[in-house]
C-alpha cells in the first residue's frame, strides 16, 4: 500500500506533507510517532515531503484562508522499486 498526504490549497500548488509506500498489505494501523528514517522495522519505506524531509512534515499553512489535507491509501499489487527517499513524483 502507499499513502499520501498532501495540502490541495498550498499557494503555490499540491504540497505534499507525507510519502509513506510500500506499506505491507497486512498492516491495519499506523503506530504514532513514526521515526524520520527510509526504511521502518515493518519494511514500509517513507519518501521525502515538499520540504525535502524523510516522514511526515505535518501542517503549518500560510495565513489566510483555511486549508485541505487529503490522505490517500492506493492499495497495489506490486512492492515499488524505487531508490529510498522518493518522491510522490
Amino acid at each position: 500500500m502507499v499513502l499520501i498526504c498532501d495540502d490541495p490549497d498550498a499557494p503555490a500548488g499540491i504540497w505534499v506533507h507525507w510519502v509513506l509506500y510500500n506499506i505491507p498489505a497486512t498492516s491495519r494501523s499506523l503506530p504514532e510517532r513514526l521515526p524520520p528514517m527510509a526504511t521502518l522495522p515493518d519494511g514500509s519505506r517513507q519518501g521525502l515531503n515538499d520540504v525535502r524531509r524523510l516522514g511526515y512534515g505535518g501542517p503549518c499553512p500560510p495565513a489566510g484562508p483555511a486549508h485541505r489535507y487529503a490522505f490517500k491509501l492506493y492499495a497495489l499489487d506490486i512492492l515499488l522499486e524505487v531508490p529510498a527517499n522518493a518522491t510522490k513524483a
